[in-house]
């Protein structure tokens, strides 16, 4: 069976394969499909003499509803991925598909100078890795492209070179991978991350961002407004893929979910945190408008920390915030 996706430029469409750092890609379509079946994916893009064929395994559905297209989620396998960057021009080396890193992030707001193939720019870090950085806005960055960088920690600049994971132009946020470091940045990267886990204990200061999804915008107004007014480090997506991208680049203290959002949904963004080590312990809290037996028994069955009933009373919302961050033993 062959379904077909139409894409305006290959950066959206590598977007959309890497999903949020996975190799799963949603096709849709009205015609359903039993698991393990193999489906053929023609990918059409305003590209002259450009034909792309991506092979997937289809390993979920999802039916028509009043919110969600009905489709297919198809997992795609690295050498089809392999495959796709280099028919579309990108790096051939490809990222790592992991589920879990082991690399210790701290958080660390520096400057941080770009250079792309167009131009050179200035963006902030959120936090950073020995294997990676969450930066601050996007100017024209695009997933799958590289980028050099010159990074300011401390008194050092480290030059290094970086794979672009995602991009999030509505949020203004971007999640970079270094490729090719030099023993020498390596050990450069490694001892100023190590003072800054130091100059952190020794404060005993422990940052604390909070990750909001929802699709309602005055949802998300109300939430930030709230919290940030209380001395919180809220991030915002507006829906279940952009809030797994921020998710495994921030690695919040605490999440706040709708569960119906497009595409991916509150309840799969969960399972795919707890199948990932480093987000698995973070608390979750489920808002929602449906009603409340109904969310009760959402957030039993799923194993979420609590839920929110909509629409929200403020100061529900703070003693539940601070209730979590006090007694969670998931710190940064």
């Amino acid at each position: 069976m062959k379904l077909t996706l139409k894409y305006s430029d290959r950066y959206q469409l590598w977007h959309d394969l890497l999903h949020a750092n996975t190799n799963r890609l949603f096709a849709p379509t009205e015609q359903m499909f039993g698991p393990g079946e193999e489906v053929s994916v023609e990918v059409t893009l305003d590209v002259p003499n450009l034909r792309l064929v991506v092979q997937g395994t289809v390993i979920g559905c999802r039916q028509q509803s009043r919110r969600f297209l009905p489709g297919v989620y198809l997992y795609i396998s690295e050498q089809e991925l392999r495959k796709c960057r280099q028919i579309l021009g990108l790096r051939t080396s490809g990222l790592e598909f992991r589920l879990g890193r082991r690399a210790i992030r701290v958080h660390l707001a520096t400057g941080i100078k770009v250079r792309t193939r167009r131009q050179e720019f200035e963006l902030s870090t959120i936090n950073i890795s020995e294997s990676g950085l969450l930066a601050r806005g996007t100017h024209d960055l695009h997933a799958g492209e590289q980028v050099d960088l010159s990074l300011a920690i401390g008194p050092q600049h480290i030059d290094l070179e970086a794979d672009v994971a995602w991009v999030s132009t509505q949020q203004e946020l971007a999640g970079l991978h270094f490729i090719n470091v030099s023993p020498e940045a390596a050990n450069a990267l490694r001892e100023q991350i190590g003072a800054v886990i130091e100059a952190c204990h020794a404060s005993g200061k422990k940052p604390e961002p909070i990750l909001v999804a929802d699709d309602d915008p005055d949802v998300l107004c109300l939430i930030r407004t709230a919290l940030s007014k209380h001395g919180y480090d809220v991030f915002k997506a507006t829906n279940g893929e952009e809030a797994l991208q921020i998710l495994r680049d921030l690695r919040p203290c605490l999440v706040l979910l709708d569960i119906l959002m497009p595409r991916i949904d509150g309840v799969e963004v969960y399972h795919a945190m707890t199948q990932d080590a480093e987000l698995a312990g973070i608390p979750v809290i489920f808002i929602s408008a449906l009603d409340g037996p109904k969310l009760h028994k959402i957030a039993e069955e799923t194993g979420v920390a609590d839920f929110l009933l909509k629409p929200l009373h403020l100061a529900e919302l703070l003693d539940i915030v601070s209730y979590y961050l006090r007694h969670s033993r998931y710190r940064s």
